[in-house]
């Protein structure tokens, strides 16, 4: 949407973000925007799928509204690329490793995240092999994509 550029306000993507209910992709890659687009695509978002946060200062608290159980988009968000936010930490991996159907998780810089980041990554694995095992022969199974740098 406003990649490298930085005129597009937070506030203006809100904006699109609450008027757009059958939203199925955000990319505000970076945008100015933080943890308030988050929340507001966890009340409206039923529909969206793949998000890309890169290169903004979203938080922790953002993470944790967008993953909850009530979130409009807990288990629609399939995609989600958080390269260099140098404001998460291991607590949003926590959260975001409770989305039910997350397939493709890419962050790298996040200079905050440690070695603890890794266990909440192996449970989305571990998810999506037990998934995969109860799936029926002949049927396509999702794959699984990750990509990280932990410091």
């Amino acid at each position: 949407m406003c990649r490298n550029r930085g005129n597009v306000t937070g506030a203006s993507v809100v904006a699109v973000a609450r008027r757009c209910a059958r939203l199925g992709a955000l990319d505000v890659g970076g945008c100015r925007v933080d943890d308030s687009l988050l929340r507001a695509l966890s009340e409206t978002s039923q529909f969206l799928k793949s998000l890309n946060v890169s290169f903004t200062v979203v938080t922790s608290k953002g993470f944790e509204a967008l993953c909850s159980s009530d979130s409009a988009c807990f288990t629609t968000l399939e995609e989600l690329h958080v390269t260099n936010c140098g404001e998460l930490c291991d607590t949003a991996v926590r959260h975001i490793a409770k989305l039910p159907r997350l397939t493709i998780f890419i962050f790298h810089n996040c200079r905050l995240l440690t070695e603890q980041s890794r266990a909440h990554l192996d449970d989305i694995l571990d998810r999506q092999q037990r998934r995969s095992r109860n799936i029926p022969r002949g049927i396509r199974r999702r794959p699984v994509q990750m990509s990280w740098t932990v410091y």
